[in-house]
């Protein structure tokens, strides 16, 4: 099923490495002389949605003016004003009447390249939506959301012991998601997502993908010597001379 949007939470304030977000929002970071947040949309552009949505708070004038309504393709950006920062959850809450349909939903400072169409196919029926999940090599000490697991019928739900999957940032969602969405702040994994799994309400998707949070000046380091990780790849094929020299017919 096609998604027509995309929204992508850019309002956090990146309190973890304050010496370099006190002055640029986390999203904003520059890697490899690129801001952080433009490698990201390029990369979900292949999807063709319809609308990106960004939900700004911190330092969201930034935001508007290098984003707001701007057109890639034939995608349309539109920032959106959460006013004080309401967390994870409560920022949605203003797209409540915008979005009609099921949606994706990102975190603006994690990076995690996984087939958006095979996720996006995903049958909800009864449920409110889909987690993408990753494993780790090492036991996952994650604050929001861990020790989860996928049963048999692809949902997911939390583990008596410790486990390496981890919250990889992406949602599929229902609009009836915004039945648990308050005009508050709220946080999105330890407050809804909690709620939901605890109902048995999302199912999860497995992805071996790499991902990375610039949460820490480790990924930060990690994505700088790895210049190539999150830049788009293409092939250019060339059969009649314009961009390489005409040898005949090949």
């Amino acid at each position: 099923m096609k998604i027509d949007d995309l929204v992508i939470l850019v309002g956090g304030k990146g309190t973890r490495i304050s010496k370099i977000t006190y002055k640029t929002p986390k999203p904003l970071i520059r890697i490899n002389k690129i801001p952080f947040l433009d490698q990201l949309i390029a990369n979900k552009l292949r999807y063709e949605f319809k609308r990106i949505f960004l939900l700004c708070s911190f330092k969201k004038n930034i935001f508007f003016k290098k984003y707001h309504n701007k057109k890639i393709h034939k995608t349309k950006i539109i920032c959106i004003d959460e006013g004080s920062s309401k967390d994870t959850a409560g920022g949605l809450y203003k797209l409540r009447k915008i979005l009609k349909k099921r949606f994706i939903l990102i975190n603006g400072d994690t990076f995690f390249d996984f087939d958006m169409n095979e996720f996006a196919i995903h049958k909800l029926n009864n449920n409110i939506g889909a987690m993408a999940l990753t494993k780790v090599n090492i036991l996952n000490n994650q604050k929001k959301i861990n020790n989860l697991e996928i049963n048999k019928s692809k949902k997911v739900f939390f583990s008596n012991y410790r486990t390496n999957l981890i919250n990889g940032g992406t949602y599929l969602f229902d609009k009836r998601i915004f039945k648990f969405i308050k005009n508050r702040k709220q946080s999105l994994e330890n407050e809804v997502l909690k709620e939901l799994i605890l109902k048995k309400k999302i199912k999860g998707f497995l992805s071996n993908k790499k991902f990375v949070d610039i949460g820490s000046y480790k990924e930060i380091d990690y994505l700088k010597k790895h210049t190539t990780f999150i830049q788009n790849k293409a092939f250019f094929l060339d059969r009649d001379g314009v961009i390489n020299k005409d040898k005949g017919y090949i």
